[in-house]
């Protein structure tokens, strides 16, 4: 998978970019989410799940 360092954007516009997403709140984790990734064995996706989400 590429990121934005791989695209052809100015330098500072991927700085700024990438700032801006560090800063964002991350989104409310859902419950139900969580118990059916738990549920079917997708630990990996429900460990991601958990790092992308408060």
């Amino acid at each position: 998978m590429l990121g934005l360092a791989a695209t052809d954007m100015p330098e500072n516009a991927v700085t700024a970019i990438a700032h801006s997403l560090a800063t964002e709140r991350l989104p409310p984790a859902e419950p139900l989410v969580e118990v059916l990734f738990d549920t079917v064995g997708q630990h990996e996706l429900l460990a991601l799940y958990r790092r992308t989400h408060r």
